[in-house]
């Protein structure tokens, strides 16, 4: 894939604000975004600074709050849809056969860091600080797993409060299935 470098970013629209501003700056900043992308990029930039705008804004009512919500999620969609098309997004990159970064470093397994703290070619702080990531990483991954399980278990007792309030006498209907 051939790419032409932009030699010079061009002037902002008026009217940007510091969202749509750092947007431009950095999508300008890509080697593949070029003046000809300046329809799209203003478009996200305005997007940007649409949704920092309304969510920084308050309402008071619940209706209020979950338009804002349902918009901001549309927002999201848009701003997401545009950056695939602008191919600032790594999918799209990928797809276009865009390769981005250095060469990747790879990253040595726990064993592989065991055996090398044995070997005496890491000491026990070199040990640790490589270890720091994938425990942060655990840790983490457990945290999501807890609030998981504590919403499947809210879940299951209100639902178990809606069928009770439904049906007071305790009866289950029968179903057709059933003898």
């Amino acid at each position: 894939m051939t790419v032409a470098v932009v030699d010079e970013v061009p002037d902002p629209p008026a009217g940007l604000g510091e969202a749509g501003r750092q947007f431009w700056a950095d999508a300008y900043g890509q080697p593949w975004v070029s003046v000809s992308d300046r329809t799209m990029v203003q478009l996200v930039a305005r997007k940007l600074d649409e949704r920092e705008q309304l969510s920084s804004e308050s309402f008071s009512t619940a209706a209020d709050q979950w338009r804002k919500h349902r918009t901001l999620k549309e927002i999201d969609r848009d701003v997401a849809s545009c950056l695939d098309q602008l191919l600032l997004t790594p999918n799209s990159r990928q797809r276009a056969g865009i390769e981005t970064g250095g060469p990747s470093q790879e990253v040595p397994t726990t064993l592989e860091l065991m055996l090398a703290q044995r070997r005496g070619e890491i000491s026990r702080e070199e040990y640790e600080l490589f270890m720091e990531p994938e425990r942060a990483r655990q840790a983490a991954e457990l945290k999501e797993q807890a609030q998981r399980e504590q919403l499947e278990r809210i879940s299951d007792a209100s639902l178990n409060r809606i069928e009770a309030l439904m049906n007071p006498g305790g009866i289950r209907p029968k179903l057709d299935d059933q003898d």
